[in-house]
């Protein structure tokens, strides 16, 4: 029989979660609107000439993508790895078109060459960042090289070949450190946020696989009693009634059924095989009694938990299985009940230095007090 208790391990996480388009295009439609705002205000309010028809019809270009995307596909559409990468790729080479139009690196906004690069390192992974970094290199070099005159309303200003290198530097170092660092930091979020979703997987599974092993032991529990109880008048029928009755086959069908069901209910309260590598698997056998108490705490009863005997360190450890924590549920429900109404009560824990099987033990005066104990059972 399979053990109920054993949990699997939880199936491991892509490195990359799937980016949603719609994000994807609002940001798009961002930038769309500020590099059209931006060609409007240096061409109409600073007066600087501006090929309009070609810059305009760069930023057209990813309007019409960006309406593309939003009537062919659906809203809740997730992009893979390699098409949002490819997403990014066309908005840097978009960007490099448009500084390449209008001054190339000597244009102030050749800083945001930057941001596809960043999007990139929060969302992908390593490799794609990587090539993408590439990609956003080889076009700053481009437009250090080669590139319209920077718009002006007069002469355009000279720039000093040592003043392009230097901002070629900075955009290349900016670019390496800040998609390097911005995806470190991503990849560590990922992996916290992987890790609080496995521990609440697993707790999760610990509080169903808990909670079915607790019925099937209460199941047991209750059912012992009526089944020991048929199955000694089915023997007592079947010893008792002559070898010819007809009644005789039923008398001993009935006793086979309930010999049957005594191993299936044997079954649901044998233990399981440990599982290790759950922490909360295994704990100090006063912490599973105090734990079992907790839900018998009464303002007209002073329940007290002792250890007693062994130091601490020697005390055993023992598996927090469903038919335990059931046994001392009832155990302490029995030493805190009405039927003894008491002054106080205890529960004692006497562990031994040797982690062997436990067994409980009630005791005490029901007028004075009341404790329910659990001793190191003798080896056999």
């Amino acid at each position: 029989m399979n053990s109920p208790n054993r949990m699997t391990p939880p199936e491991p996480r892509p490195a990359f979660d799937r980016i949603s388009l719609r994000r994807l295009v609002r940001i798009r439609w961002v930038a769309v609107a500020g590099q059209a705002l931006a060609l409007v205000v240096v061409h109409n309010i600073l007066d600087f000439p501006l090929p309009l028809l070609p810059t305009f019809g760069v930023v057209a270009c990813s309007a019409a993508l960006n309406l593309f995307f939003a009537f062919h596909h659906r809203a809740a559409t997730r992009l893979g790895e390699e098409q949002a990468a490819f997403f990014l790729g066309y908005d840097l080479l978009q960007l490099g078109l448009l500084l390449y139009l209008t001054g190339g690196l000597e244009n102030p906004f050749a800083i945001l060459i930057l941001a596809p690069v960043t999007v990139a390192a929060t969302i992908l992974s390593r490799p794609p960042v990587i090539a993408l970094a590439i990609f956003a290199v080889a076009i700053i070099t481009a437009l250090g090289l080669w590139h319209v005159p920077l718009p002006w309303s007069g002469p355009p200003p000279e720039f000093p070949p040592q003043l392009v290198l230097g901002i070629w530097t900075a955009l290349v170092v900016a670019t390496v450190f800040i998609s390097s660092y911005t995806w470190s930091v991503a990849a560590e979020a990922r992996r916290l946020r992987d890790a609080v979703a496995a521990t609440q997987l697993a707790l999760a599974r610990e509080q169903r696989v808990s909670a079915v092993g607790g019925l099937a032991a209460a199941a047991a529990h209750e059912l012992g009693s009526p089944l020991a109880t048929i199955a000694v008048v089915a023997k007592e029928l079947a010893r008792e009634l002559p070898p010819d009755s007809p009644h005789l086959e039923d008398a001993t069908l009935l006793l086979s059924q309930s010999e049957r069901c005594r191993r299936i209910l044997a079954e649901l309260t044998q233990q399981p095989a440990e599982d290790s590598a759950s922490p909360y698997e295994r704990l100090p056998i006063s912490a599973l009694v105090e734990a079992a108490g907790e839900n018998y705490r009464d303002p007209r009863v002073r329940l007290i938990f002792a250890t007693t005997a062994a130091p601490p360190e020697a005390e055993p450890l023992v598996r927090r299985s469903p038919e335990i924590m059931h046994g001392l549920n009832n155990l302490i429900q029995n030493a805190t009940g009405p039927a003894f109404p008491p002054i106080c009560s205890g529960v004692s824990a006497s562990p031994t230095s040797r982690p062997e099987p436990a067994r409980p033990a009630i005791w005490g005066s029901a007028s004075l007090s009341r404790r329910a104990s659990w001793s190191a059972a003798a080896p056999n």
